[in-house]
This record gives structure tokens, sequence and C-alpha cells, in this order.
């Protein structure tokens, strides 16, 4: 993915919708960044959508010990999806949804009572809620 020229192989004449779940937190901020700006620059208009994991996230994911045993090291963390609109000019934020917070998410892992209000207060703190999220932006 960090070597851009396979982007050379698709024709730049219409719009995208491109989807990158499970890859910008492998990518170090600088090959995640330019991957963005080449797309942005080689085609007319389009819409990239992934899931930004925040940098403690990435902290935290890589020091798990199962993940660990697994040799998984994720990188690079959004903290503010903002910030990817002054590193790449023709992004835009249009949809920032936080992941562990959604309806269907919660339903499934809330057991009880216990733990559906657990949910609940978590998802009131900022820092729960930023920890993932799905990203999409246009340009």
């Amino acid at each position: 993915m960090t070597k851009l020229s396979w982007l050379d192989a698709i024709p730049g004449d219409t719009p995208v919708f491109v989807i990158a779940e499970g890859l910008m937190m492998y990518l170090h901020e600088k090959d995640g960044t330019a991957l963005l700006r080449r797309i942005t620059e080689q085609f007319p208009s389009g819409q990239l959508a992934f899931d930004g994991y925040s940098g403690a996230m990435t902290r935290l994911v890589s020091r798990l010990a199962t993940v660990r045993g697994a040799k998984v090291e994720l990188i690079w963390g959004v903290d503010d999806p903002h910030d990817l609109e002054k590193q790449v000019p023709r992004l835009r934020l249009v949809e920032d949804v936080p992941f562990l917070t959604m309806p269907a998410l919660v339903d499934r892992l809330a057991r009880g009572g216990v733990s559906r209000a657990m949910h609940g207060m978590m998802g009131r703190l900022p820092f729960y809620r930023h920890l993932v999220r799905h990203l999409r932006y246009e340009f």
C-alpha cells in the first residue's frame, strides 16, 4: 500500500469511493497521508471511508498480550479527524461515527442492566467515544 505505483493501474477520470477498513492504523502517518493525498490528486472527486483509531487505542491494542503474540503493531492514531483536512487539502470530513457507542454494538455487548448502564456511562466520555470511529471524507 505504501508503494503508490499500484494506483497507476486505475483510470483517474471518474469519481471513486475508497474503503480502507482495517488499514490506516497499520501505516505510518506520513505513508497514510501520502496515500490519501495521491488518491485525492488522481481522481476528480470521491469519498474515502475508514476506521480511525485514536492514538490511545493504537497503543492499547499494540500492548495487549494476545495481540503481541500475533506480532501485530498498530502505528497511526487519528486523534482529531480534522487534522487530515489540513494535511490533505482536498479532504472534507463529512461523517464521524463513534464505533463503540453504536446502538447495535451496545445491544450486542450489554448482557444485562449493569452492563448496559456501564456502556451508557462510558459512551458519555469523549475519550471512550473517540477510541474507534468510522470516518468518511469527500473530495
